[in-house]
């Protein structure tokens, strides 16, 4: 069987913590082929921002137009879309291909700064949210999202998580790193069919960057290749639990998986 293709529409991140960098490096190690598209190009350190300069539009859409026209595209991942008019074309260039997406709905960095222009989630949610198949928010940015719905923050995240569903995403997984507990990371799983929960605890120490974009990239590889949606999220959530123990083992915040 050959190896999965998979698009990686993302940010840069020249250091590789996280972006389109670490994506592709997390591809290799799962025996995948990356398309690479970048949406913006980024100034930035470990734990903070200088600029960000974004893609043309028209760059990023053609860009997946081409390949898909070389190139047997079996997934999307989608991480950082900064603009609104970027959300809102690259939704039509996704609904032509017709292959399986994850959205990492990114919106601030490690460091806190804001990665959105005005208006850009509002489009991420109307436009991007609807077609996909799963939406991997962690906890901050579902309490955006929940803004965007005119529903408060401070809400219930599984209803929100529903209410996405209910927009027209297959699930949504909300990620649990950063949740309140000291000593359990719990990740859920929100279908039209109900609530899923992983549980692990919670490792002592300083994590490891980009793990979310880990996950969702790990669910893309394995829905490239077939694997069932509930599968595919349970098992790339062991794989990407696995990679911080060793990471944190090795006192490294670059994630392998």
């Amino acid at each position: 069987m050959a190896d999965p293709i998979v698009a990686i529409v993302a940010g840069s991140d020249p250091l590789g913590y996280s972006g389109l960098q670490a994506d592709l490096r997390h591809l290799a190690a799962m025996s995948a082929q990356g398309v690479a598209i970048p949406t913006c190009l980024t100034e930035q350190g470990e734990n903070h921002l200088v600029r960000i300069l974004p893609v043309p539009v028209d760059h990023v859409t053609g860009a997946l137009r081409l390949a898909q026209s070389e190139m047997a595209i079996t997934a999307v991942k989608v991480g950082l879309v900064p603009s609104a008019a970027l959300a809102k074309e690259l939704a039509v260039s996704l609904r032509a291909l017709g292959a399986p997406y994850v959205v990492d709905p990114i919106c601030v960095s490690s460091g806190g700064a804001s990665l959105l222009e005005y208006g850009a989630l509002e489009a991420i949610v109307g436009h991007l949210f609807p077609q996909a198949s799963l939406i991997t928010p962690n906890l901050p940015e579902m309490r955006r999202i929940a803004a965007c719905l005119g529903r408060k923050p401070e809400e219930d995240p599984v209803a929100t998580g529903s209410a996405i569903v209910q927009l027209g995403a297959r699930a949504v997984l909300l990620k649990g790193g950063h949740g309140s507990s000291p000593r359990e990371v719990e990740d859920i799983l929100i279908t039209a069919s109900g609530v899923r929960r992983w549980v692990a605890p919670k490792e002592a120490g300083i994590p490891p960057r980009g793990t979310g974009c880990a996950l969702s990239t790990a669910i893309a590889v394995a829905l490239a290749a077939g694997t069932p949606l509930e599968a595919a999220v349970e098992g790339s959530i062991l794989r990407v639990r696995s990679a911080i123990r060793r990471a944190m083992r090795a006192s490294t915040r670059r994630l392998v998986l």
